[in-house]
């Protein structure tokens, strides 16, 4: 038998064993004792431990597959460390956001709301029977449920209710709740409850669960529905979503089974009220704690309405875990009140969405409404309306829309009850709308508006049982009727060379990973020039900027953006090159990396894309001829996004279609609506998704676009789909001729474009050809944040005031680059700098030493690539010594005073060799030879070690530095060399107190902290004085 235990300093309640009755036990989720009651004493009846006795059953024994689950399903507390499907993560506090960078680990995440949810178990009453060695659901399981009405309040709601929830029905609702593992278009898994509810083969759960939550979600690769989960009458099918309600976070899907679980009735007859006992079924924690269901007690802590004082949330006091979403909430008659949906952390505060919203969803309910453009066509005017339904039952028998004028305003609520009137309206006019496949569409004929007024639609909606009427929409003050005539869209780059435009971009980027999540938001605000210059393919259009605002905010709490930044992007605008029909062709951005510190350098860039971003996705094509209203054509937009510090090309594809022409600020203009997808390229063609829309009006005099509202948004799977990001752009372009605001392009501005050929490399000072391969170091660099991907590293001579070109080449993956500077500080990373995919980094130097060069792969594959390091510009070499920094790289070899230069070996070479003359206290007058085999070669922090048969030499920089290729003069006894090279040979119990020497390095190769090749010949005078020792040291040396 089991005993049932209560922690009472953290409430956890669970089962342990009968035999420690009478002992004490640590509470499984705080740690802390716990008393079990002895038997004689304590005991408690199973009434009292909240769990109604079964009923006898005489000369009957139960079968297996019969049994009671109570014991099996323990209310069980457990830290969130739990296996995160695909939870909703709801945080409070301000909503803002940015595209452009997503930053992996989000800071600052406020009140975490949580939640998730998991499988179904085998039921009691309704129980599988044995069918000879197969196990079957009974055919018919029980009558349908009876229809669905309305509420009809209950003066004393709570009576006919039991105090506890019989075994039977606790049976009964376990075999209508389903476990759900759902498979996103990223390859990701999400885990999940659902129940069966309203009509057989009719399974409830959470928008969430599905992954559907966010408007630009895409529909999951596949719902896998268990019934009966870890019972051994255990089925699995597959189920069809439906559709979402995304305000309520509902999901509906459709299964086919040859037995459906009878479905879950609706309590809708008895109010809830506070205290109410209420019985959570779901899979906590998921596959993680088991495959079977979880029943745990809870009660109502609070009923929370809506604005109209509809229920809108049901409060209740713990029960649920994260892995419960989606899955019912019932009363002690098994009767549906909610559905799990959310909870804060840390608290037992947890809550159910109320079961006449699922009830309103079954019945169909509008989803989405949107607005057209108005025209008159004759002496009518209209407006198309679109009106899209979710309707999984096809219950909904017609609808229609009443339009009316009205006082400005943004929206009514949606109601149940016919709406009231409001002061200022005017009669409503009542249309049918054409409703078919869930949408409807109609060209609604259009009241006449007095002064002031503005028009008013509101859909209807009639289902079986009910009727509703869905938000209302209004039109803005500034609408403007269209002439559905035909226009000629024709660019012209000609007509206007000046151009002025001011341009928004207000960015919202939501990043999910695991249970957090984190919102970032950023706004830009700029007034710009254009100024056209002849080019081959049509124009190069160079732009400058005027006034420019910038702000950002994390969470709500507003972030301080560097006026740094400001002052850097009014100099660096960037150039492009369109074609006759306004296609964007080409973008020169001007480098930002010389000798700016990285996180500034990174802002700058940050901000400087979503600058391009948006002049860019507004660039929209035209067909250049005569187009008629309602005419369509499709068109590409190619944007390059930064995501995770790297370039994403992605794809606005995109249909244009074309409503009428209008007057505004004394011009004519073509209005042209826009809808779309982004898609994402290649290997990211299932890890980037989302919708496109908005409207362009174009001026056909001019011969440009005067105007764009656009906009887009989107998902993104990261980092192997560990990361999610919700991502929303809304952007507002206004353009007009001239330079009214005298705008200045700015001092290195390049009309012509002479000065955009290629970098012109100077001499290589470093080249490699290699493989990454999958044994090669892990970049584990916390600066880097690029995890998973394998590096090789290469320390470089890079001498202040220079300027050097970095390229990383290779076709077998996408190249990634970094430059580290002798002091560990991340000065540069590139991508896609050198064209996809292959990266550049273009650097100056501000201090000359040994830099290191790592090369990595994004994307985590392996295989060849070429690394060379050019040197542009000029400045004079320095030797390295005392108070020195590093001299000049090698060319190939480096110039070495006092040193012969080693000849070129025939074959890799590895050795060391020492000559000791009479009177030298170290080596004893003696010479040593000794093969590569019989050395040990270590990475030091300023240089390398090399030991063997009881020797050792040590070899390093001048503190502060790395040891690099190139002459090194005046070194001291290393580890105390301070300012001055490092350098000491010792062993045999001999050493000396203070050294004098000099030492060259000609060839050095790096591999993670392996080295992988080494030339060294070096001079040390032990005392300072004496006769000199020598030594060569060769690993893996092309050198003799």
């Amino acid at each position: 038998m089991a005993v049932r235990i209560t922690c009472p300093a953290c409430d956890a309640s669970y089962s342990v064993d009968d035999s420690k009755r009478g002992k004490k036990v640590s509470c499984r989720e705080c740690e802390k004792p716990i008393a079990v009651p002895a038997e004689s004493t304590t005991k408690r009846s199973r009434e009292e431990e909240g769990v109604q006795a079964r009923p006898k059953i005489k000369a009957t024994p139960r079968k297996r597959d019969e049994e009671d689950s109570e014991d099996r399903a323990p209310v069980r507390k457990k830290k969130p460390e739990a296996k995160a499907g695909f939870p909703v993560l709801l945080v409070v506090g301000g909503i803002a956001a940015v595209f452009l960078v997503l930053v992996v680990g989000a800071a600052g995440l406020g009140l975490v709301f949580w939640l998730k949810a998991k499988p179904a178990d085998a039921p009691p009453d309704l129980a599988a029977k044995r069918d000879g060695k197969k196990i079957q659901i009974p055919n018919d399981p029980g009558p349908d449920p009876d229809p669905i009405q309305k509420p009809k309040p209950d003066p004393d709601p709570g009576k006919g209710l039991p105090n506890d929830v019989a075994p039977e029905v606790v049976g009964r609702v376990k075999q209508a709740t389903v476990y759900l593992r759902v498979t996103l278009p990223s390859g990701q898994v999400s885990e999940g409850s659902g129940f069966f509810a309203l009509e057989r083969g009719i399974v409830v759960t959470n928008a969430h669960v599905l992954g559907m939550l966010s408007a630009s979600s895409r529909p999951p690769e596949t719902v896998e529905v268990v019934v009966n989960s870890g019972e051994a009458n255990e089925l699995k099918t597959v189920g069809q979503v439906l559709g979402v309600d995304r305000a309520s976070d509902l999901g509906v899907l459709r299964v086919n089974l040859a037995a459906m679980p009878a479905p879950l009735e609706l309590e809708m007859n008895a109010k809830l009220f506070e205290t109410q006992k209420v019985f959570i079924f779901g899979f906590p924690f998921g596959a993680e704690l088991g495959k079977n269901i979880t029943v745990s007690p809870s009660n109502v802590s609070s009923l929370r309405n809506d604005g109209t004082g509809a229920l809108e949330r049901i409060q209740v006091n713990g029960g649920m875990h994260p892995g419960n979403s989606g899955g019912p909430v019932v009363n002690a008659a098994g009767k549906l009140v909610g559905v799990s949906v959310a909870g804060i952390k840390g608290t037992q505060i947890n809550f159910a969405i109320p079961a006449e919203k699922v009830r309103l969803v079954m019945e169909g309910r509008l989803a989405d409404s949107k607005l057209g453009e108005a025209y008159t066509q004759g002496a009518e005017a209209r407006m198309p309306v679109r009106y899209t339904c979710l309707d999984p039952l096809n219950r909904i028998r017609e609808m229609k829309v009443e339009v009316w004028a009205g006082q400005p305003g943004t929206t009514r609520p949606y109601s149940l009850q016919k709406p009231a009137t409001m002061p200022g309206d005017g009669p409503r006019q009542t249309h049918k709308v054409n409703y078919q496949n869930g949408v409807g569409l109609l060209d609604v004929p259009l009241p006449a508006l007095g002064p002031g007024q503005v028009y008013w639609f509101q859909p209807v909606i009639t289902g079986q049982n009910v009727s509703h009427w869905g938000t209302a929409l209004a039109t803005p003050t500034s609408l403007i009727l269209l002439e559905r005539k035909a226009a000629n869209l024709q660019v012209s780059l000609e007509t206007h060379k000046k151009r002025t435009i001011t341009v928004k971009n207000a960015s919202t980027f939501t990043i999910y990973k695991g249970k957090q999540k984190g919102v970032f938001g950023e706004k830009l605000q700029a007034t710009m020039l254009e100024d056209l210059y002849p080019h081959a393919r049509g124009a190069r259009m160079v732009t400058g900027v005027g006034n420019l605002n910038l702000s950002a905010e994390e969470d709500g709490r507003p972030l301080r953006v560097d006026p740094e930044v400001t002052a850097r992007l009014r100099v660096i605008p960037p150039v492009f090159v369109v074609d006759g029909t306004n296609k964007l062709r080409e973008r020169a951005d001007t480098n930002l990396n010389p000798a700016l510190p990285f996180d500034l350098r990174e802002d700058i860039k940050d901000k400087y894309s979503q600058m391009c971003n948006a002049l860019e996705a507004v660039n929209m094509p035209m067909p250049n001829r005569l187009v008629q209203p309602n005419e369509r054509w499709p068109t590409q937009i190619p944007m390059l996004v930064r995501t995770a510090k790297k370039a994403e090309v992605v794809d606005l594809d995109l249909v244009c279609k074309f409503e009428g022409v209008r007057q505004r600020k004394q011009r004519q203009e073509a209005v042209i609506t826009v809808t779309g997808r982004v898609k994402g390229r290649d290997a990211n063609a299932k890890k980037v998704g989302g919708d496109v829309f908005g409207k362009i009006a174009f001026d056909l005099a001019a011969g440009f676009i005067s105007e764009a509202k656009l906009t887009i948004q989107s998902e993104l799977d990261l980092l192997g789909g560990a990361v999610q990001a919700v991502v929303a752009f809304d952007i507002d372009l206004e353009r007009q001729a001239g330079n009214p605001m005298n705008i200045q392009l700015p001092p290195n501005a390049d009309p012509y474009g002479k000065g955009s050929q290629p970098i012109a490399k100077g001499k290589l000072i470093f080249g490699q050809a290699n493989f990454l391969r999958p044994t090669d170091p892990p970049v584990n660099d916390q600066q880097l944040r690029q995890r998973g991907s394998r590096m090789k590293i290469y320390p470089v001579l890079l001498q202040g005031g220079k300027t050097y070109v970095i390229d990383l080449t290779s076709n077998a993956f996408d190249s990634y680059l970094f430059l580290v500077s002798p002091t560990g500080q991340l000065l540069a990373r590139d991508d896609d700098g050198g064209g996809f995919p292959h990266a550049r980094i273009v650097h100056r130097a501000t201090a000359t030493g040994l830099h290191r060069v790592i090369v990595s792969s994004f994307d985590g594959k392996f295989g060849p690539f070429q690394l060379s390091v050019h040197e542009v510009g000029t400045g004079p070499a320095k030797k390295i010594g005392a108070n020195q920094g590093p001299g000049p790289g090698p060319a190939p070899l480096p110039q070495a005073k006092g040193f012969t230069r080693p000849g070129k070996a025939a074959q890799p070479t590895s050795y060391m060799s020492i000559d000791s003359p009479k009177g030298d206290y170290i080596g004893q007058g003696r010479n040593y030879q000794y093969r590569g085999d019989e050395l040990k070669v270590q990475k030091t922090p300023r240089g390398v070690n090399v030991s063997v048969d009881g020797w050792n030499l040590a070899i390093g920089a001048p503190n502060g530095q790395f040891l690099q290729i190139g002459e090194y003069q005046d070194a001291k006894r290393f580890a105390f060399s301070g300012a001055s090279p490092g350098l000491d040979f010792f062993g045999k119990g001999r050493g000396s107190n203070r050294v004098a020497g000099e030492f060259v390095v000609w060839e050095l190769e790096f591999n993670g902290d392996q080295v992988t090749r080494l030339a060294i010949d070096f001079v040390q005078r032990s005392e300072e004085r004496g006769p000199p020792l020598r030594g060569r040291v060769r690993v893996n040396s092309t050198l003799e």
